[in-house]
């Protein structure tokens, strides 16, 4: 699977010859997204990339959180098994675009990412659970 950097994709939105696709939920992508984007969740694309996207020659670039979430590439691939041969991801995704202080669109644009802390013991691993229960 091809990447993109955060300055290629840059280059390329200036150039405007490049889609961005967001692979995450409908939700999280009103609440946050880069300009302009569209969103064709994971698992979705046979439904509404033909719509969205009908010429398969156009230069995508599929995006998620960031590099441990792999939505992304799997939009990728299923985009890629559609026929659509111009597909590249942004690994780093809205994470680091957002970190570069670079602009987002959504209603909530700039809702700080929740990092991983795992718990300590079971005890505490049950209480979280709990609490978001």
């Amino acid at each position: 699977m091809k990447s993109i950097s955060r300055e290629e994709l840059k280059q390329a939105i200036n150039r405007g010859d490049v889609i961005i696709l967001d692979a995450r939920s409908p939700e999280k992508f009103h609440q946050s997204h880069l300009p302009a984007a569209l969103n064709i969740p994971a698992g979705r694309a046979a439904e509404l990339a033909p719509q969205l996207v009908p010429n398969k020659n156009t230069f995508l670039v599929t995006y998620c959180v960031n590099f441990t979430w792999k939505l992304s590439e799997q939009l990728a691939r299923e985009l890629q098994a559609l026929g659509y041969s111009n597909v590249r991801t942004y690994e780093e995704g809205r994470q680091d675009w957002m970190n570069a202080g670079l602009p987002l669109e959504g209603s909530a644009p700039y809702e700080p990412i929740p990092r991983f802390q795992p718990s300590t013991t079971e005890a505490e691993a049950e209480e979280k659970l709990r609490r978001v229960s």
